[in-house]
């Protein structure tokens, strides 16, 4: 039997897909520690993922001499060989040295079940026949994102909810970032998410909408953009108490400022990407330009960047999938790895990266965890059951052609309109302000405000 040597290392082990408590037992042992244990448990989590890195880079830098050594002895034919052994290797020293280090964390049979039934009907469905379509959340009819945004909400507070947030992590998922499944990988798990949202609602005209960051990247402030209201995804700093996640509450262990309650702290860490950081992706020459270099890649570090925008659970592997803008910005990112792939003209199921450099998890031929049904090259390539999206609009002749009232143009391109209560630039229309439920906003004293 596993020996803990102390409380928190427990709540890790009991921490399993679908239990949002602790072990009796153990929550008795907990309360009976001091105060100060909760923030032990908080920073122990934080450090898991770069302990996993700097454990398997250095168990990945012995393979690649023993790799290299070998391979130049025993020729090309048998290189390929020697590659799956040798990843196959690194895995179960990495599998090894987790579990004995904190108990082992998988997925529950109930929830591995309804993955593959999910995905054995996705892999069945034709593109002709795939119902709706994935686009600005912000371009949405105001009957098509209260549905939709109904639909983020019961999925929220369904039983399901737990196992989609932990499917995001490190232990459950190793091949989900730090290498060039991350693409394929998320795109799986977005389309995953979207099937169980319409279950929960019995819906099939809902899907994912997706979160244009370079619309709010314009702003002076993007913190101040209509999107963070009540209307979208709610308040953009301290506690989510307004829109579809509105009092949400993360898994135990994702406590951010000692809270488990959904929080966000915008704007404190970094920028949102801006159009020339999303061209930079669309025009990558190639698949491996674009998850370069691997432990950090192009797109990943952009992508992540929007994360630390947010700021709160989003900020951390472990629990972003808690924040609703999670689903909108991961939707977004498989658009632009789609808008290269469209530019190219490619067939990308020839483009997965090969070689004794790519780390453990992320060859083409793994499988994407908790995923067993598709490899990572596979899902790469993989066309049945994605939705299909609507390009976002990014000139204009005019406000209207924006597609949205939380949209205007300025100078050509769209831009988000502000919140009441933000500042106004010199110079903008009325209707750069809005403010829901408001017949008449406009600038007021220099403010987004609604006038009588």
């Amino acid at each position: 039997m596993h020996k803990f040597k102390d409380c928190t290392e427990r709540q890790l082990v009991d921490l399993k897909l679908g239990k949002r408590d602790v072990s009796a037992k153990g929550q008795q042992d907990c309360d009976d520690d001091d105060d100060d244990e909760e923030e032990v448990f908080n920073s122990k989590r934080r450090e898991i993922v770069d302990r996993t890195k700097r454990k398997t880079r250095m168990m990945w830098k012995v393979f690649l001499v023993a790799a290299a050594a070998m391979a130049v002895c025993l020729g090309p034919r048998a290189s390929g060989g020697l590659l799956s052994a040798l990843d196959e290797l690194g895995k179960a020293m990495f599998d090894n040295w987790y579990d004995k280090k904190y108990g082992k964390i998988e997925v529950e049979k109930e929830d591995r079940d309804v993955l593959d039934a999910i995905l054995q009907r996705m892999a069945t469905v034709k593109l002709d026949d795939i119902e709706g379509t994935r686009q600005e959340c912000r371009t949405l009819s105001d009957d098509s994102r209260r549905r939709t945004f109904a639909c983020y909400k019961k999925m929220a507070s369904g039983s399901r909810m737990a196992a989609i947030e932990a499917m995001h992590r490190s232990i459950v998922a190793p091949n989900a970032h730090f290498g060039p499944c991350f693409v394929p990988w998320h795109r799986l798990y977005m389309a995953v998410v979207e099937e169980l949202m319409r279950s929960e609602c019995n819906d099939r005209n809902v899907s994912l909408c997706y979160w244009d960051v370079t619309l709010d990247s314009q702003l002076p402030n993007p913190c101040e953009s209509a999107l963070f209201t009540d209307t979208f995804y709610g308040n953009d700093n301290g506690p989510v108490i307004t829109g579809p996640y509105a009092n949400k509450k993360c898994l135990p262990d994702c406590l951010v400022d000692g809270s488990q309650a959904l929080l966000r702290q915008c704007g404190g860490m970094a920028a949102l990407s801006t159009r020339n950081d999303i061209l930079q992706l669309i025009n990558a020459p190639n698949y491996t330009a674009l998850v370069s270099p691997y432990d950090m890649s192009l797109i990943e570090s952009i992508h992540g960047e929007n994360h630390m925008f947010v700021g709160g659970q989003m900020q951390l592997i472990t629990c972003s999938p808690c924040d609703i803008m999670f689903f909108g910005l991961h939707s977004y990112i498989g658009l632009v790895a789609n808008m290269n792939f469209q530019r190219r003209g490619t067939d990308v199921n020839q483009e997965y990266p090969q070689g004794l450099d790519i780390p453990p998890f992320h060859q083409g031929f793994d499988r994407m965890l908790p995923f067993t049904s598709l490899s990572c090259a596979e899902g790469l390539g993989f066309r049945p059951g994605y939705t299909p999206y609507v390009p976002p609009v990014v000139t204009c002749d005019g406000h209207d052609a924006c597609g949205s009232k939380a949209l205007w143009c300025n100078g050509g391109r769209c831009i988000a309109c502000v919140r009441g209560g933000a500042r106004m630039m010199t110079g903008w229309p009325d209707r750069a302000c809005f403010i829901e439920n408001c017949g008449n906003p406009g600038t007021i004293n220099g403010v987004c405000g609604c006038r009588a």
